[in-house]
């Protein structure tokens, strides 16, 4: 089992995947939700989150075993935009901890616009090398 859904809980952008469905203003500044890129690492004792998020105030949850990641981009007052590629609104994500991930040790930091999250894995979770003896004969 993964130590972590590897896609966000969400059900209605599944749907939409499925069945092609794209919003063709995903650009365009509005005030709603926004999908956002997360790299996924795994290093021996955790795996950790990574999201590029400047000009906004994450905040981190965990309870219930469930992650929370919330962040908000507004748009600036009294802008008139001649042309905009970058998002504005509010986003949210959801992920579900297997029990490998020790929901008390979850750490955060956010620097630079980028924001990491660390799931500390549990120590029988981690994975263990050894070399074994061969028996001849």
């Amino acid at each position: 089992m993964s130590a972590l859904s590897l896609f966000p809980m969400d059900l209605f952008g599944l749907i939409d995947l499925a069945f092609g469905e794209d919003d063709p203003n995903r650009n365009l500044p509005r005030n709603g939700t926004w999908g956002l890129p997360c790299d996924v690492v795994r290093n021996e004792d955790s795996i950790d989150l990574l999201m590029d998020l400047p000009g906004c105030k994450p905040i981190v949850k965990v309870k219930c075993g469930i992650l929370t990641i919330e962040a908000e981009r507004p748009v600036p007052e009294k802008t008139e935009f001649v042309n905009t590629q970058r998002t504005y609104g509010k986003w949210s994500g959801r992920w579900r901890l297997s029990d490998t991930v020790d929901p008390t040790s979850v750490e955060a930091s956010y620097k630079d616009g980028v924001l990491m999250v660390s799931l500390k894995l549990k120590p029988e979770s981690k994975p263990v090398s050894r070399t074994v003896d061969v028996k001849i004969g």
